[in-house]
C-alpha cells in the first residue's frame, strides 16, 4: 500500500512540475518572397495564421521544456522549424505552436500526433493517405 501512495505522490508531482514548467519564446524572422516555411513538429498544437508583413512570427509555449529540441534556421529560401522530444522526458509535455507568416509563403507541415488550426488561410490542402498501423 505505501508503494501505491508513492507512486500517486510521485504522479502528482511530475504534474505539477508539467504545469510550472512551460516555457515561452518567440522567433521572428523578416522574409523575402517567394519563400517556404517548413514545420517539422510533434505531439504539438499548430495554429497557423496568415498575414500581409514579410516577416514570420513564431511563439511557442513548451511543457517540460527540457524534454524538448528545438531548432530553427533561415536561408534564402525560407525559415525552418523542427521539434522533436527527448526518449523518455520529453514524454510528459506537449508543445503550443502559434505561427504568423505572409500570404505569400509556401507551406510545408510534416507532423506528426498533432492538432492543426488554420486561421485566416485560403488555400488548397492536399493530404496523402496515412498508412494503416497495427495500433490505429
Amino acid at each position: 500500500m505505501q508503494n501505491l501512495e508513492n507512486l500517486l505522490k510521485a504522479i502528482n508531482f511530475v504534474g505539477s512540475v508539467r504545469d510550472l514548467a512551460v516555457e515561452s519564446k518567440t522567433y521572428q524572422w523578416d522574409v523575402t518572397p517567394p519563400l517556404t516555411f517548413y514545420l517539422d513538429i510533434e505531439f504539438a498544437d499548430v495554429i497557423l495564421k496568415r498575414h500581409d508583413d514579410n516577416v514570420i512570427i513564431a511563439k511557442t509555449e513548451i511543457e517540460a521544456g527540457f524534454g524538448w529540441q528545438i531548432v530553427t534556421d533561415q536561408d534564402d529560401a525560407g525559415v525552418y522549424i523542427v521539434g522533436k522530444r527527448k526518449p523518455l522526458i520529453g514524454t510528459i509535455g506537449r508543445a503550443k505552436f502559434m505561427i504568423t507568416l505572409p500570404h505569400t509563403a509556401h507551406l510545408t507541415l510534416k507532423l506528426e500526433q498533432c492538432r492543426l488550426t488554420l486561421d485566416d488561410l485560403t488555400t488548397t490542402l492536399n493530404f496523402t493517405p496515412q498508412p494503416k498501423s497495427d495500433t490505429q
